[in-house]
């Protein structure tokens, strides 16, 4: 019976270490199984990494082979830009330095104003503008638009009853079609300062120049119904980056029937836009008030442009800043105003 029960014994004993055996094989291969999968995702992540690392040096060498195109572009850029500021500039500097082309006329009893205010016998052909002493009449400017900013200055010279003169480049889209048509219906002036703005085009040949400028006139003509001879040359007449004399410029111009205008002050709303009101608006004084005292009236150069708000913003202080001090501002530049020239090409 002992002998009996220890074989059962014995038997069991051998029936559990197999399946112990069983089991720990199979332990035993679950954890191979999963050494396995962790190794084989420290490979896919090495893996990864290692392509990052292959794409991150592909794209930093692409990056510096492209840095010198990237970097000559940029200082073309910024090249032509100073290009255009110092041509502003030098024409600033040079209407400042010329004598007063205003002159003060007497015919048969009738007055020449310094600004051109001519009276006959017909009446003032200008309509109903004041007389003012020479030096005391500013004539306001806007180059390059029409923009997103056109409405708003025309908004705030009705406001304060003030003409403008406004020398535009061509645009053909509804908003600025409509913008040159309200420039003329409220009364203001309207010129040609060119049709691309592109001084690399429109500089490179006479050719090339008589194109620009007639394109313009037809644009303003088709807009407006008015045929203007007013013009302004980009960068001005004394501008140094034409590649065609300026003097053969100007003779066309003039053999055409148009009037070149230049301008003797200037807000510096070409050289950055970052300038604020308070800096535009003095800025303009002291040319308007040096010309005042030189006995010459004032052409001042803003520009219409989206970018440039703040002289958008410094326009109603800068009319009343000048209305505060009597100067006026009811006359836009006709053909009949003796213009403002940098350089007089006879």
């Amino acid at each position: 019976m002992y002998a009996y029960c220890g074989m059962l014994i014995i038997k069991k004993l051998g029936l559990l270490n197999l399946e112990m055996k069983d089991k720990i094989e199979t332990l035993e291969e679950r954890y191979n199984a999963l050494m396995r999968a962790e190794q084989n995702r420290k490979a896919v992540i090495r893996r990864r990494r290692i392509n990052l690392c292959k794409n991150l040096i592909v794209i930093i060498i692409c990056l510096i082979s492209m840095a010198p195109t990237c970097l000559s572009a940029y200082l073309m850029y910024q090249v032509t830009g100073m290009e255009q500021q110092i041509s502003y500039l030098a024409g600033q500097r040079e209407a400042e330095d010329s004598v007063n082309l205003a002159e003060v006329a007497e015919t048969d009893g009738n007055n020449v104003s310094a600004a051109g205010d001519k009276s006959s016998d017909n009446g003032d052909i200008s309509g109903s503008v004041k007389k003012v002493k020479p030096g005391k009449r500013v004539y306001l400017t806007f180059d390059d638009g029409p923009s997103e900013n056109t409405s708003e200055i025309l908004d705030i010279l009705n406001k304060h009853n003030v003409k403008a003169t406004f020398f535009v480049v061509g645009k053909t889209d509804e908003d600025s079609m409509n913008n040159y048509r309200e420039i003329v219906n409220q009364g203001h002036g309207i010129g040609i300062h060119s049709y691309t703005h592109k001084y690399d085009e429109i500089y490179s040949s006479l050719s090339a120049f008589q194109t620009d400028v007639n394109s313009m006139s037809d644009l303003i003509y088709a807009a407006t119904g008015v045929r203007t001879h007013m013009y302004r040359f980009p960068g001005g007449s004394s501008n140094s980056v034409s590649k065609t004399s300026v003097k053969e410029l100007a003779n066309w111009l003039t053999e055409e029937g148009y009037v070149y205008y230049d301008w003797n002050a200037l807000n510096g709303d070409a050289v950055t836009k970052d300038l604020s009101p308070d800096t535009l608006v003095d800025n303009i004084m002291g040319s308007v008030e040096n010309n005042e005292k030189a006995g010459r009236d004032s052409t001042v150069l803003m520009h219409d442009l989206t970018n440039k708000h703040n002289t958008v913003e410094s326009l109603e202080p800068l009319i009343e800043k000048l209305k505060s001090k009597g100067f006026a501002m009811d006359k836009a530049l006709s053909e009949d105003v003796n213009p403002v020239q940098q350089k007089v090409w006879r």
